[in-house]
C-alpha cells in the first residue's frame, strides 16, 4: 500500500477495530509517500522509515515537482488515489525502487 501520510493505515487500523474485523498483516504496512519522496535514503529496518521526516508538504507539492496536474479534487478519495498512482508511476519512472 502506499499512501500521502499516514492518516489512511492507521485508519484502516481503526476501521478494523471499529467493525471488528480482522485485518490481515499486508494491510498493516505501508509507504507513505510524503517520507520517501525526493529521497535517495536506503531503509534496512521499518522502524527507520516509520521515525523518518516527510521530505514533502503533500500531494500537491509532489504533483508539482513531478511536473503533473493535480487531476479532480484534492481529497477526494478516488482522485486522491489517481493522483498518487501518478506520483509513483512517475517515481518508478525516474529509477525510485519501492522495496
Amino acid at each position: 500500500l502506499v499512501s500521502c501520510g499516514d492518516f489512511d493505515g492507521n485508519q484502516l487500523s481503526r476501521e478494523s477495530e471499529f467493525k471488528n474485523f480482522k485485518l490481515r498483516n499486508y494491510l498493516k504496512r505501508w509507504i507513505n509517500l510524503k517520507k520517501v519522496f525526493n529521497s535517495t535514503q536506503t531503509w534496512t529496518k521499518m522502524n527507520d522509515i516509520k521515525h523518518a521526516k516527510p521530505t514533502t508538504t503533500g500531494m500537491e507539492d509532489m504533483l508539482q515537482k513531478c511536473g503533473l496536474k493535480l487531476e479532480g479534487r484534492h481529497h477526494s478519495g478516488i482522485d486522491d488515489a489517481k493522483n498518487i498512482a501518478s506520483i509513483v508511476i512517475h517515481m518508478l519512472k525516474s529509477g525510485f525502487k519501492f522495496n
